[in-house]
């Protein structure tokens, strides 16, 4: 419907909705640098309320799910690539490494 529009009327709406997009990053780029903050302080309240016990059963539940996660990855899909798709598994890790690497240590919704 825009381009149906005459070109300064349209030209007004596409740059306040450059604006707003602008003023939302800035929003998600001051909440990104808060929530590592937030997140300590939720854990640190929960940590107060109910103990230490508690955090070493999480930290027990996040390394068996870590083992879990890595032994699917390295051995269900390392036995899918060797029987069907005929292929070295190391050598397929080694070129889909790149895709991993860049997800992991990208924390921005914008990449």
């Amino acid at each position: 419907a825009l381009t149906l529009v005459e070109e300064d009327k349209k030209n007004a709406v596409l740059t306040f909705a450059e604006g707003v997009n602008d003023a939302v990053m800035v929003l998600i780029d001051w909440i990104m640098k808060l929530a590592p903050y937030a997140v300590f302080a939720l854990i640190a309240a929960v940590v107060a309320r109910f103990g230490l016990d508690l955090l070493q059963s999480l930290l027990i539940y996040t390394l068996t799910v870590a083992a879990g996660l890595l032994l699917h990855a390295f051995g269900t899909y390392a036995l899918i690539i060797r029987f069907l798709v005929r292929m070295n598994p190391a050598t397929f890790f080694r070129r889909i490494i790149e895709a991993p690497v860049v997800a992991f240590s990208t924390s921005s919704s914008n990449a």
